[in-house]
Formats: structure tokens, C-alpha cells, sequence
């Protein structure tokens, strides 16, 4: 084996590896559902065929195995980015029309086209494939831009999670887009080897990008344990440390310019972090923030820090307001109540009361720019989980 048969062998086993890590908890975390593991098999597969020089030989099944791939990958990544972002695992019915075209695709090159060296028959074949992915690709940038990369949020719970979630989507719709302009760069060079891709330097170039995306899988926990990660957020309280550190900075975050707000700094800046770390026990473990009338001074005075402190602390080292982050302390409550069974026995809007909204139209605006669904479908999907 030559180092690119290594290369391919060692992306391929890490392909096989990344779908048993992700299958290991497939029900709990969001990010996953069976297109993605799709993805990553038809990777693996491929790779493996091309890299161990037994299978490398066999001529024709490479080149079934390529079409295969180049017909399926579009598809199959549009379907996972709609299933993401709609919160379902498995197909349907709707999912199998986006495989029918394919179908046919795949019979009709490979039937007709794919041995043929006939470079007015190749530009055909990659034509045709290079529309099909295109049209796919489209399809994929209007709803991930849509319904992820647009996305907007009032306030910043789960806002890490939100963050990760579109910096994989930008990660995987980013080879997508590569995966493109390698039809098209085929195009342009008109060789008729290209076809048979242990001649060409773009399968290596592949692997290579396949490893590097394994391994960010890998080393990711948000994605191999979802929104576990998120309540486990929780548990750092018993080390001392900042709980919801993507809001807090230590440092100031706006320049201070107001002459009373520079005293205050000198007197205060070494109290910051213990005023952070005050401000979040409180709202972990007791329930004033779920009374609708609580306000910043009502904190000060439990906390027995003057409300010009904390005031302070908002305005130059919180990415939000008191009354965003009251919202966040009030939607983890939610979620709490909701996975330990409060609806079983109460309604939406008896839930809206206990945390403290006002209305329930407030609760359902507010939860769903927090969590990016309403909190019907989030009920449904933990009912789901646990079946």
C-alpha cells in the first residue's frame, strides 16, 4: 500500500468508527439521524474499495461504487440538513421521491455511459451529474439559511449549542460545496482518465477532508452528546466555576466612558467574578426569578450587593440584559419541569405561570426564539426520546 492507499484506509475506518460513536447515542442527540450516518457509510464504503489494493483493482466495481456515491451524496445531505433541522430521525414516505431520480440517473450512466471514453459521452455523463448536485445544493443553502444560518434569537439560551449547530451545518454544507466544484473542475479539464479515480489526485484530497471532518466529530463532545452537554453545564457550579460562561466576560465588554462608571470600576473590578458567581447561585437555586414582578433592585437586595454593582456587572460584563437573563433562567425551567413530567398532569399554560410569564403568548415567543421550536414540539420530541 502507497500512502494514499493509506490515507483512504485510515478515513475509511475512521468513517466506521464516527458512525458507531454517533449511533451509540442516536436517540438522545439531535444532531444525528440515519441520513448523516448514510453519509458517512457511503464515505467509508467508498474509500475502503479504492485504498485496499484487492478491491482498488476491481475496475468496474469502483466505478459503480463512484456513481453511487456522486448521484446519492446531494440528496442524502439535503434530506439530513431538513431532518436536523425538523427534529426527526427516521424517513417517510416524502423522503423516498428525493431517491427516485437517482435511481434513475444511476441506471441509465451506468447502463449507457460510464465505460464509454467518448469525451462528448463524459461531458454528457458530467453534465448531468454536475446540474443534479447543483440543484441539491441550492435546495440545501435556501433551508439551512433559512431555518439555521438566519436564525434569530432574544436571548442566549442554548445559544452555544445554536452557535454549534451552525458552525457544523456551515461545516458539512461546505464540503457539499467542494464535492461540486470538483464535478465542475472536471469538467474544465475534459480527461478522460478522471473517471477512474486512483488516477487523479482528487479521491486523496477527499480522504483527507473526510479525516479532518471524522476527527472534528470526534473531538466534539456537543455533537457526540447533544444538549446533554448543556445540562451538564449545571454540575460546573459545584467546581466554582462561571455556569454560563457564554454570556459572562470577565473583561469589559463595551469601553467604559461614563466618569461615575470609572469609579465604580476601580472599586468593583476585582469583585466581578465573585459577583457573577453570586448572581447565578441565586438563580439556580431559588425561585425568585419565577415572580413576574421581580426586578434588579429585588436581586440586589438578596444578594446584599448595592443595585449600582450589579447594575454595573449587566451593562459591561453581560452579552445580555437582567431581564434576557431572566428569561434564560425561566426557560431552563421550563425544560426542567417539561423532563420531569409536568405536563402529564398540567397544561402549557399553568407551566407558562410557574415560571413566571405573564401571558402565555409571552412564554411561547419567548421559548421558541430560545430554543428554535414551539414548546409542543419540544414536548413531542422528549415523548419521542423516551418511548
Amino acid at each position: 500500500m502507497n500512502y494514499k492507499d493509506v490515507i483512504l484506509v485510515v478515513s475509511a475506518l475512521l468513517g466506521l468508527i464516527t458512525i458507531f460513536l454517533i449511533g451509540t447515542r442516536y436517540k438522545e442527540n439531535q444532531h444525528t439521524n440515519i441520513y448523516l450516518i448514510a453519509i458517512f457509510l457511503l464515505n467509508s464504503i467508498r474509500f475502503l474499495f479504492n485504498g485496499i489494493p484487492d478491491f482498488s483493482e476491481q475496475t468496474n466495481i469502483k466505478r459503480q461504487l463512484d456513481l453511487l456515491y456522486f448521484v446519492s451524496i446531494s440528496p442524502v445531505a439535503f434530506l439530513y440538513f431538513k431532518k436536523s433541522i425538523n427534529h426527526e430521525k427516521s424517513s417517510t414516505k416524502i423522503d423516498f421521491y428525493h431517491f427516485f431520480l437517482p435511481a434513475i440517473l444511476f441506471l441509465v450512466i451506468n447502463n449507457f455511459i460510464s465505460a464509454s471514453l467518448d469525451i462528448k459521452e463524459l461531458k454528457i455523463r458530467t453534465s448531468i451529474l454536475i446540474f443534479f448536485n447543483l440543484f441539491y445544493v441550492v435546495k440545501s443553502y435556501f433551508i439551512l439559511k433559512k431555518s439555521v444560518w438566519n436564525r434569530n434569537s432574544e436571548i442566549l439560551v442554548k445559544s452555544q449549542q445554536n452557535v454549534f449547530v451552525k458552525k457544523w451545518s456551515c461545516l458539512l454544507f461546505g464540503f457539499l460545496i467542494l464535492i461540486f466544484l470538483i464535478y465542475f473542475l472536471n469538467l474544465l479539464l475534459l480527461k478522460t482518465q478522471f473517471w477512474f479515480h486512483y488516477t487523479s489526485e482528487f479521491l486523496l484530497f477527499s480522504g483527507i477532508m473526510w479525516t479532518f471532518l471524522y476527527l472534528k466529530v470526534i473531538y466534539s463532545p456537543e455533537f457526540l452528546y447533544g444538549y446533554d452537554m448543556f445540562q451538564n453545564k449545571i454540575k460546573e457550579y459545584n467546581k466554582h466555576k462561571i455556569i454560563f460562561d457564554n454570556i459572562w466576560s470577565t473583561k469589559t465588554i463595551i469601553p467604559v466612558t461614563n466618569l461615575q462608571d470609572k469609579r465604580l470600576k476601580e472599586i468593583i473590578e476585582g469583585e466581578i467574578d465573585n459577583y457573577i458567581l453570586c448572581i447565578e447561585k441565586l438563580a439556580l437555586n431559588k425561585d425568585l426569578y419565577f415572580s413576574e414582578s421581580f426586578k434588579i433592585q429585588d436581586l440586589s437586595f438578596k444578594l446584599d450587593i448595592p443595585k449600582s454593582h450589579i447594575t454595573y456587572v449587566f451593562k459591561y460584563h453581560s452579552k445580555i440584559s437582567f431581564n434576557d437573563f431572566k428569561k434564560i433562567i425561566r426557560i431552563k425551567k421550563v425544560i426542567h419541569l417539561i423532563d420531569d413530567g409536568y405536563l402529564k398532569n398540567n397544561t402549557f399554560d399553568a407551566l407558562a405561570n410557574e415560571t413566571g410569564f405573564a401571558s402565555y403568548s409571552a412564554f411561547f415567543k419567548t421559548f421558541k426564539n430560545s430554543m428554535g421550536i414551539s414548546p409542543k414540539e419540544y414536548y413531542v420530541i422528549r415523548q419521542q426520546k423516551l418511548q
